[in-house]
């Protein structure tokens, strides 16, 4: 496997798991180390092979229960099953499982979190539902960003219980697990860091990452902090120079890193009070700066739509060229399929009752469960883009996990375009006068 810089948060959160118990607070949560540690990687000296392997079974495993699920859901027409496997396959996203990152586990709980859950819906086993709060539960210790992914299900749950009622039973099933779950892995963690290193969360990574939407604020940092504000200025200027262009477009979302020694020393606070003292910070420059803080933001949206290049020791040169053409023809085929089902469904809404009807007597349980389902998708990837652009660098690795979640949306979304051919006559039927 291959290291990028934040791989060594990770090695030594999985070195202090080497009794299986954490002595200190890590700014990396414990549930892709726990991965590491299974798989014996816990130095860059490790040969990680194990990991390597694993992760790649993952990524096939992963996309192997999509295409299932897709079938299950009655979505067997050749063409949008193969554009899923193309594009699940794409080297620069399976190239993340020879990364010692969490990308590749977090795209593997998500995709099975959630097709378990619609599978559920659909009528399998309450084990598919336990599966799917156990996989999404476990999330939150692999990626932080997804936090409050439980609202985002329960949420879609309570729609659907409301416009299908006979949905409700598994609706509140479902719901459940995926209350509990979280419960038990996030809510039990954030309790094991209150009363092992009095930190209230799940990692002290906020205040640092809130520091990266606001390097063109730091002026505005009030004299009570005169101390604070030369060196944070010192270091994003330093940083300008020495890291341009390295780690997002402006070259100088690093500097925070750099300057936490000193800040350290300047203010006389350990890691745990610095977090702390980073947010609040940062909070106020944003309550003082808004328009910065949202062009901040703004240049970060470009910045996440970008190819993910897993190392250019992997893909580089005119490989990448053409592999970044294949990732923009999947961004526009996700928007034209989001875009057309969007459109399908207000032309629904605004057509004729006796349609309308006609249209929805035509829709079958699985129907209903593929439209949960995109809309679960879609929600989740919409949420994951706000968190990681207004929290963090929005970079192109902060999106490859849902990358399969926009994928399998557009490919229903394209089935649905390929069958809707067959309602056209009936559709033409209904809309035409009435003869005198």
């Amino acid at each position: 496997p291959l290291y990028r810089l934040d791989s060594y948060g990770y090695l030594e959160t999985s070195q202090d798991l080497n009794d299986w118990s954490l002595e200190e607070l890590h700014r990396r949560s414990p549930g892709y180390p726990i991965l590491m540690r299974l798989t014996g990687v816990q130095t860059d000296q490790d040969s990680g092979q194990l990991l390597f392997f694993v992760q790649l079974l993952m990524h096939f495993g992963m996309t192997a229960v999509a295409v299932l699920t897709l079938r299950a859901l009655q979505v067997r027409r050749v063409v949008p099953l193969v554009v899923l496997l193309v594009l699940a396959l794409e080297p620069l996203i399976v190239g993340a499982s020879a990364l010692v990152m969490s990308e590749t586990f977090t795209i593997f709980l998500v995709v099975v979190g959630t097709c378990a859950l619609l599978l559920y819906l659909n009528g399998r086993s309450w084990l598919y539902a336990l599966v799917s709060g156990a996989m999404l539960g476990y999330l939150t210790l692999v990626r932080p960003t997804f936090q409050l992914l439980a609202a985002v299900v329960v949420g879609i749950l309570v729609l659907a219980a409301l416009l299908w009622p006979y949905l409700r039973r598994r609706a509140a099933v479902a719901g459940a697990f995926n209350i509990v779950f979280p419960l038990l892995f996030l809510g039990g963690f954030i309790l094991f860091n209150k009363q092992q290193f009095g930190f209230g969360g799940l990692t002290p990574l906020a205040g640092f990452n809130l520091a990266t939407r606001t390097p063109h604020a730091l002026e505005l940092i009030p004299d009570e902090y005169a101390a604070v504000r030369e060196i944070l200025i010192r270091y994003r200027h330093d940083t300008i120079t020495t890291e341009p262009h390295k780690t997002s477009p402006i070259g100088i979302t690093r500097y925070i890193w750099a300057a936490v020694p000193e800040l350290k020393a300047e203010l006389g606070m350990n890691d745990i009070e610095l977090a702390e003292f980073l947010v609040d910070l940062n909070v106020d420059l944003i309550r003082r700066a808004p328009n910065l803080y949202i062009e901040e933001v703004s240049m970060m949206f470009g910045n996440y739509w970008q190819p993910f290049s897993p190392d250019p020791v992997l893909v580089r040169g005119a490989p990448f060229y053409a592999l970044s053409g294949l990732h923009a023809l999947k961004v526009i085929f996700i928007l034209l399929m989001t875009g057309a089902l969007t459109t399908a469904l207000l032309l629904f809404l605004l057509t004729r009752r006796s349609v309308g009807r006609m249209v929805a007597a035509r829709l079958a349980t699985a129907d209903h469960v593929k439209l949960i389902g995109i809309t679960l998708w879609l929600t989740i990837s919409l949420y994951n883009l706000l968190i990681s652009i207004m929290m963090d660098v929005g970079s192109p690795r902060h999106r490859l996990p849902t990358d399969m979640l926009m994928i399998m949306s557009a490919v229903i979304a394209l089935d649905y375009l390929l069958h809707i051919r067959q309602l056209l006559p009936a559709l033409a039927a209904r809309l035409q006068p009435a003869r005198a």
